[in-house]
């Protein structure tokens, strides 16, 4: 695949990592609007984005938020190489042993089935066929 403008052909993991940049910014931003529209301050998507961040899946973004709220930047957290690595795993329905060691690391902050559930559903906005298969069951 071409640059748009500079005729450089990206490596295929370039291309899955502007993907997945992508993906994580409209999760990011549905978590937003959702805890917004709810009139719940967005515990659960802080929660989310911490989790993501302190398993090495994202790059932290400045510090934002109205009243002292402190929210992460959702908008502008990157996804890293190992965040990459794991929704590619997830996509491929491969070694879910990544997942695993994440959640190990994260100790009491979220059970395996928590953080492999979310990371699951991280995984199924890019993959149209992964959200019909999880509308099937």
């Amino acid at each position: 695949m071409l640059g748009s403008r500079t005729g450089y052909v990206y490596p295929p993991a370039a291309r899955f990592m502007k993907l997945d940049a992508q993906i994580l910014r409209s999760i990011l931003l549905s978590l937003e609007t959702e805890s917004a529209l709810s009139g719940r301050f967005p515990s659960s998507a802080t929660e989310h984005c911490l989790l993501l961040w302190e398993a090495g899946l994202i790059e932290q973004g400045p510090v934002t938020g109205t009243r002292g709220s402190g929210m992460m930047g959702w908008r502008s957290a990157k996804i890293t190489p190992r965040g990459s690595c794991a929704l590619n795993a997830l996509r491929e329905d491969a070694n879910l042993s990544l997942v695993q060691q994440h959640a190990d690391a994260l100790g009491e902050r979220a059970t395996f089935s928590q953080l492999k559930a979310f990371l699951q559903q991280v995984a199924e906005w890019g993959d149209p066929s992964a959200a019909a298969r999880s509308k099937e069951n």
